[in-house]
């Protein structure tokens, strides 16, 4: 009987920890500033794509009077409409 593992005790020993990295632990939150360290980057990517994508696929344009409007949208009286204008095709 000293062969039979105990019910509830696992077969085999469990995996030790693992070893924290050097220079901290594994788990240990970034420091505290590095959103206001991302921002100027995701801002600049922010523009560069909304540029390319204005230059290239698509742009949005707004029209403030009715002069077009049985052209664009056909009811009487509508104005502000707006208008997507697609460059691929």
């Amino acid at each position: 009987m000293s062969d039979e593992t105990p019910v509830g005790s696992p077969a085999q020993p469990a995996d030790p920890e693992p070893e924290p990295a050097p220079g901290g632990n594994a788990t240990q939150r970034p420091k505290h500033g590095s959103f206001w360290r991302e921002l100027p980057v995701l801002l600049v990517i922010a523009v560069v794509l909304a540029l390319l994508i204005n230059t290239f696929l698509v742009k949005a344009f707004f029209i403030p009077s009715g002069s077009m409007e049985q052209t664009l949208h056909g009811c009487p009286g509508c104005s502000g409409d707006r208008v997507l204008d697609n460059k691929v095709g």
